[in-house]
């Protein structure tokens, strides 16, 4: 794939993210782009990891680790949102897959507030939920 064609799949997603944010859907415009990214380290490897860490379709891999840990909190929170069986299976596999890219960022912060988050999660789930 040429750098060509890669900007090309650039401006497809960020269309596809601008109509699925109109639509209000924010969690699946999340899950738009961790797939992108995931996608892009596999057809692309040679453009889509730098010397730090992957970068999918991002310009570095901090901003890739930000925008992926973004993107998780709000697929995740969907997930906890939904109560169809159906909908859940398939919210699964983004999260995993998404988790696996944002260890492959290499982006420490990113990662370090992740582990922040699951930790402190059940506590706040329980104090919400009372």
């Amino acid at each position: 794939m040429t750098e060509l064609n890669l900007a090309l799949a650039n401006r497809l997603i960020d269309a596809l993210f601008a109509r699925a944010k109109e639509m209000g859907a924010k969690p699946l415009a999340a899950a738009v782009v961790v797939l992108a990214d995931v996608a892009a380290t596999v057809v692309v490897p040679r453009l889509a990891f730098g010397p730090l860490g992957a970068m999918g379709i991002h310009t570095n891999k901090n901003l890739a680790g930000v925008i992926t840990l973004i993107a998780l909190l709000l697929i995740g929170g969907s997930f906890f949102a939904r109560r169809g069986l159906r909908t859940r299976a398939l919210i699964i596999p983004v999260l995993l897959a998404g988790l696996l890219f944002l260890v492959l960022t290499k982006s420490k912060t990113s990662l370090g507030l992740l582990v922040l988050v699951a930790a402190t999660f059940p506590a706040l789930y329980l104090a919400i939920n009372r």
